[in-house]
């Protein structure tokens, strides 16, 4: 692996909650677990691939080892689906202030990737499961996608006009934007067959949802690390951001908590005996 991912990798995982500057370890850890799975995803289209006697790895070749996942076929759908409206305004746009387009690079497949996504799916699709998921009324809600929304809405309400532009970048920063460098991360070249354009574009946006799932993960377990014994509750309670310096998340205080702000008493407090409140009482009463 030439090419390194990591000071992206530390951008995205601001923008997904972690810290303003993300640890280089962390960094290194979650761009070698991403670059281990999508590793495995290639070899396994690549198989695909060969039994259909394809001579490239395409975007059907992905889609069909994600065939028993609605949720996050449903996620992908979206994102090629924005992929073709955002090159045809594009298109449009240039065309509108009379640019000089190269005519070759209008006619690349990009509007054809729903199509070839729609067809992947009749293929395979023998009770209606899978096209159902191009139907937004019978597709489940996503909680995770909400979660994450919710999330990054706690993440950024402290910030300040210049710390936020920050974060905003951050957000817009992923795998694919740079392809030759993703081409040369991912040193596909030993292998008998290789991605094509609509391929790499699947790859870059898998990339991007290892390193969300990732950061999921991480949430959950610190929102668990947080959980006090004697509020069964407090398990309930979002992670705001990571920081590096602390053991746990850093939470956003509920209101209660703003309004009346209570010493922490200790988790495991036995319950007060009839002999020490008795003796509670006197002492008030003296």
């Amino acid at each position: 692996m030439q090419h390194s991912f990591i000071p992206e990798v530390q951008k995205m995982m601001f923008a997904m909650g972690d810290s303003r500057e993300a640890l280089l370890d962390s960094a290194t850890l979650v761009e070698q677990i991403i670059h281990n799975q999508l590793s495995r995803i290639i070899n396994q289209a690549m198989d695909i691939a060969l039994i259909r006697g394809a001579r490239m790895i395409g975007m059907e070749d992905i889609v069909f080892l994600m065939r028993n996942d609605r949720r996050k076929l449903s996620r992908l759908l979206s994102a090629i689906s924005y992929k073709d409206v955002n090159n045809k305004l594009l298109m449009r746009t240039l065309q509108d202030d009379d640019d000089i387009i190269d005519t070759v690079e209008l006619k690349q497949p990009f509007s054809k990737r729903r199509k070839l996504f729609v067809e992947m799916l009749s293929t395979i699709d023998t009770d209606g499961s899978l096209l159902a998921v191009l139907n937004d009324d019978t597709t489940p809600l996503d909680d995770i996608k909400i979660q994450r929304l919710q999330r990054a809405d706690r993440h950024s309400r402290g910030m300040d006009a210049q710390l936020y532009q920050q974060y905003s970048e951050c957000r817009q920063v992923n795998f694919y934007k740079k392809q030759a460098k993703f081409r040369d991360w991912l040193d596909y070249t030993n292998l008998e067959l290789k991605p094509n354009a609509l391929a790499l574009e699947v790859l870059g946006y898998l990339a991007y949802e290892t390193m969300a799932t990732l950061i999921d993960l991480v949430m959950t377990l610190k929102q668990e690390e947080n959980a006090i014994a004697s509020d069964p509750l407090s398990r309930l309670q979002p992670p705001l951001c990571v920081d590096p310096g602390h053991s746990t998340p850093l939470l956003a205080p509920s209101s209660n908590e703003q309004m009346n702000p209570q010493p922490e008493s200790p988790a495991q407090t036995p319950p007060v005996t009839p002999g020490e409140l008795g003796v509670q009482q006197q002492q008030q009463q003296q």
